[in-house]
């Protein structure tokens, strides 16, 4: 009995949740918390349509967008594994069931912006999840890292934090 009420509970707070994302939809399907439709913002264009599922990127590609200005790499790891080494600039966004992203932090994914969602393993599905969260909240360009952080450290790609060494 105990598990099917909490079960119940659980299930009305994702359909808010979704029913909160609907109604922030104006009639031409832009999300009133995120402005004008954004995209990629790559080369200059005018913000166009969101993806509708998120899209994987290649540790390749990812790695040419790390200093462009319109990407944003989010890191959907623990904050303890996030201190300790992490991309470059990216933020922490630990994914959990019922996430509530941070009004401040949604205002810096709005625009033309890439977000990279990366986690602790090629395939992770916080990353994925996260991503998927992102989208629904109007953020439009959202890729998730194939091989997530230990193939971007493997790599000796550039990574910061307290515990980890540029290779």
């Amino acid at each position: 009995m105990r598990k099917t009420l909490t079960e119940a509970v659980v299930l009305f707070a994702v359909g808010t949740f979704v029913g909160l994302v609907v109604g922030a939809v104006q009639t031409d399907g832009r999300f009133l918390m995120a402005g004008s439709p954004p995209s990629a913002g790559e080369g200059g264009q005018a913000c166009e349509g969101a993806d509708l599922a998120p899209e994987w990127i290649d540790q390749g590609s990812a790695r040419a967008l790390l200093e462009h200005p319109d990407v944003i790499f989010v890191d959907a790891r623990p904050v303890k594994e996030h201190r300790f080494g992490r991309i470059p600039g990216a933020f922490s966004l630990p994914f959990e069931p019922g996430l509530s992203v941070p009004d401040a932090m949604l205002a810096e994914l709005e625009g033309c912006k890439t977000v990279v969602a990366y986690c602790d393993k090629d395939g992770c599905i916080d990353s994925e999840s996260l991503a998927e969260v992102l989208l629904a909240l109007g953020v439009r360009q959202v890729r998730v890292l194939e091989g997530g952080w230990p193939d971007w450290y493997g790599a000796g790609y550039p990574v910061e934090g307290q515990g980890v060494t540029q290779r």
